[in-house]
């Protein structure tokens, strides 16, 4: 068997903490003998060297039932086919809600389309920020679609409500 020398810029087996794969990586940077970082030659990331050699302490990873009997002498398996990285918790997801609305708070769409009862015949004006917008008037914005003037703050701005929520908009300038 023959032991080749790991320098910088040598090629090795690391387990990619970006595409969790075992994949060719390159040394960037060794302390001593014992390699410290790598960069992927698949994602091109740097990171943290993990030996592809799983050690009993590690929980880091699971393996099959079936990969058990596939064990060399050493306690290690021969190939890493059954390799899976352990599964993160999984995040919260934001709610859809606008803040300061519970659970059972009316959606911005409900809102919106209370708003727009009784306008179905009004045209609504193009947005733009020199013109002046009173309170109850329709308002067709580039990005948020038809909204309703709900109110009207510090003489250049008005809130208006659009299915997506409201939105705080200038005016008058």
């Amino acid at each position: 068997m023959v032991v080749k020398e790991i320098h910088s810029g040598s090629e090795v087996d690391s387990i990619c903490t970006r595409c969790k794969t075992l994949a060719g990586h390159v040394v960037v940077a060794m302390v001593g003998s014992t390699i410290v970082k790598v960069k992927c030659n698949v994602c091109g990331s740097e990171h943290k060297f993990k030996s592809p050699v799983v050690e009993k302490k590690a929980p880091a990873v699971t393996r099959n039932r079936a990969s058990a009997s596939a064990k060399s002498a050493t306690g290690q398996s021969d190939d890493f086919s059954d390799y899976r990285p352990k599964s993160k918790p999984a995040r919260a997801v934001a709610s859809a809600r606008p803040r300061g609305q519970g659970k059972n708070g009316p959606t911005p769409e409900e809102i919106h389309a209370q708003a727009m009862a009784g306008k179905e015949g009004q045209e609504a004006r193009d947005y733009s920020a020199r013109e002046a917008f009173s309170i109850g008037e329709l308002v067709q914005h580039p990005s948020f679609g038809v909204g309703v003037v709900m109110a009207t703050r510090d003489g250049n701005k008005f809130d208006a409500i659009f299915p997506s929520g409201e939105k705080t908009l200038v005016h008058r300038r």
